[in-house]
Order: C-alpha cells, then structure tokens, then sequence
C-alpha cells in the first residue's frame, strides 16, 4: 500500500498514543475510561486512515480495517486533543 510521510507519521504518533493509554493508569485521566472500557482486553487494528476530524476537544482517527472474511469495517478512534498534535507539528493538512 502506497503512503505518504505524513499518513506514516500519524500512524506512528497514534501507535504511540495507544501505547501510552496502555500502560498509564487510566485513573489518572480526566475521562472515565476504567468505566467505558475492559483495560484487560487487548485489540489490536491494522488498516488505512480515511479521515481525520481535526476538532476540539479531541482529534478523531478514522481507520478502514479489513476483516479475515473480507468485509471492511471503518473504527472511529479519539486520540490526541489538538494542541497536543500541534505541539507534536501535526497539522489538518496530513
């Protein structure tokens, strides 16, 4: 699959991401994730970024993942507020 830098930057800075939400203590966060979602439970997603909304107060990922029987499915992943990615120099334009 043929990407650009940039799309391979955002991958990186949100596999980081992931990474970090994954080994913090989500009582330390401002949302209640512990509530929302089985911290045990590992998922782990490999596909092509589609869209981007880049808006307050978080950015929100939206990645196309193929399944083992083909179908497609789109996830909508909230990652970084977009201060974060500005200060990371992430811009809309990626």
């Amino acid at each position: 699959m043929k990407n650009s830098g940039g799309r391979w930057l955002l991958t990186g800075l949100f596999a980081g991401l992931i990474g970090h939400f994954a080994v913090t203590n989500p009582s330390y966060s401002h949302h209640s994730v512990a509530g929302q979602f089985d911290p045990d439970q590992v998922v782990t997603l490999s596909g092509r970024i589609v869209k981007v909304d880049w808006i307050n107060p978080h950015t929100y990922l939206h990645l196309e993942v193929e399944a083992d029987d083909g179908s497609v499915a789109t996830w909508r992943l909230e990652t970084a507020p977009t201060a974060m990615l500005r200060k990371a120099r992430l811009t809309p334009a990626l």
